[in-house]
């Protein structure tokens, strides 16, 4: 399944119902790798229909595989779901106690399953919280940010204004490769060149920040910055531009 790739044009492929039937009519199981692994329709957010778990295993796919992390939002791991006979042969094979996970792995996996059980996983699951997000309230949060970078009173003569602008977020391979959503950042304009600088010292310090830079600019964009993170993002930001002064 193309979760992380796209080929347009005068392309086609085979149906998954399709592929069940043959394997059914000459009993050669069906498998599918469909990469994302999600677990909710995010249909009503904007985003293109990625069919989930539930409705391939409904359709008769005999092995199933997918990721743990991606827009599950688990741990890294690699999981295994379909007919109980063809699992059971998986386990047995050698290879299986090779390759599995360790328990901090399965707990992790397992914590983030019970927020799907508990209905609770589109606030409590990272990657889910960040796709829903809509531009009004990521517009609100860039206002937050922006006003307290502000009254950090950074040195004019390298930092000319910071402010809010739209922006489109690209919610990237794994998952949605050419989906992209309406978001908002920080924007903050330098004297010069400054603005490269004051990127490439955020980028390789300690806590790592990844701004965009457009035409002398720097984004900040606010869907992949959580809450919890932005007084962290202020104080990285003031000893960046401080440090360019020096």
């Amino acid at each position: 399944h193309p979760s992380n790739y796209r080929i347009v044009g005068f392309t086609s492929s085979v149906p998954l119902a399709e592929l069940v039937e043959v394997g059914r009519a000459y009993d050669i199981p069906t498998m599918e790798d469909m990469g994302s692994g999600v677990l909710v329709d995010l249909s009503p957010w904007g985003l293109s229909a990625e069919p989930t778990v539930q409705e391939r295993l409904r359709q008769g796919v005999d092995v199933l595989t997918f990721s743990g992390d991606k827009l599950l939002g688990g741990p890294q791991a690699g999981i295994i779901v379909g007919r109980r006979d063809l699992v059971e042969r998986m386990k047995r094979n050698q290879l299986t106690r090779a390759l599995r996970v360790d328990k901090i792995t399965i707990a992790a996996l397992e914590g983030t399953l019970l927020e799907y059980l508990r209905g609770s996983a589109m606030e409590a699951v990272p990657s889910l919280a960040m796709v829903t997000a809509s531009r009004d309230t990521l517009l609100q949060r860039a206002q937050t940010l922006a006003a307290a970078l502000q009254a950090r009173c950074l040195p004019e003569d390298i930092v000319e204004s910071v402010g809010t602008v739209a922006v489109e977020d690209l919610v990237g391979g794994g998952a949605f490769p050419t989906d992209v959503l309406p978001g908002a950042a920080v924007e903050m304009r330098f004297c010069g060149e400054r603005v490269h600088e004051a990127a490439c010292r955020l980028r390789t310090g300690v806590p790592a920040v990844l701004p965009r830079v457009s035409e002398n600019r720097m984004l900040l964009s606010l869907r992949t910055i959580r809450p919890a993170e932005e007084h962290v993002l202020v104080e990285r930001i003031d000893r960046t531009v401080r440090g360019l002064s020096e």
